[in-house]
């Protein structure tokens, strides 16, 4: 396709002179803006169900740990991951309990929720 700059065509011109148009919309307020319209279980505090099933002394335990991680990788993958295949969920939700990271992670913000 040959464009003519020339052509007598002008319907699909932009206007290059004018001012920009802004909306004085900053992508936080999108993003806020989009955060209020989805449902109100999808507001809730990530793994907020984890931290209220466990005291802070039951995060101290280890063997209780593994037990609260469990948990909130099935609450994870339930809430982010539900339509990925099952043997992919497997590998994250494995890769999640196992990565130490992600656990100390998980972990503190458990933490910083329990009560």
């Amino acid at each position: 396709m040959k464009i003519d700059p020339n052509s007598l065509d002008r319907s699909n011109r932009i206007d290059s002179t004018g001012p920009a148009a802004r909306t004085d919309k900053t992508f936080k307020d999108a993003l806020a803006a989009k955060a209020g319209q989805t449902s109100k279980a999808a507001d809730a505090q990530p793994l907020a169900g984890v931290a209220q099933s466990y005291t802070k002394a039951d995060l101290a335990d280890p063997a209780k740990a593994d037990a609260i991680v469990d948990h909130a990788v099935r609450e994870i993958m339930d809430r982010e991951f539900g339509n990925m295949r099952t043997p992919d969920r497997e590998q994250v939700a494995a890769w999640l309990r196992a990565d130490p990271v992600m656990r100390e992670a998980m972990l503190k913000h458990i933490r910083s929720l329990a009560s």
